[in-house]
């Protein structure tokens, strides 16, 4: 089993303050996944590859974004979100892993950006 730890998190950005290079493409460095965390409002979260996927996200229904996966944001009116940072750990004990999705959970589940979910270990 893979474990992932947190290393990194973004200001909180509002509608107006969405930094330009979220709003186009862009990737995540290889072995690097992010949490697309809502505090207020919507934002839309669109995958640009394989085949463009698009989710509204809100305070229940976080996004994940998998390594070096092409996508984009869209402030869905006012909003407030931030962006937390997850690596790959090879000691065991740590908080989170990374597991495979239930198949239902690719598709209108968590916004996860692929079949993979991050789990909080208890």
């Amino acid at each position: 089993m893979q474990s992932v730890a947190p290393y990194a998190r973004t200001a909180t950005f509002l509608t107006h303050s969405i930094p330009e290079k979220l709003r186009r493409s862009h990737r995540t460095k290889a072995g690097t996944w992010a949490k697309i965390v809502i505090l207020e409002g919507k934002l839309r979260y669109r995958i640009l590859e394989p085949d463009i996927r698009e989710f509204e996200l809100s305070p229940e229904r976080p996004g994940v974004v998998q390594p070096e996966a092409p996508h984009e944001v869209e402030a869905l009116g006012d909003v407030r979100f931030y962006m937390e940072f997850y690596r790959l750990r090879k000691r065991t004990g740590l908080p989170w892993r990374i597991t495979p999705a239930i198949r239902g959970d690719c598709g209108d589940g968590p916004a996860s950006g692929g079949c993979a979910v991050m789990v909080k270990i208890p």
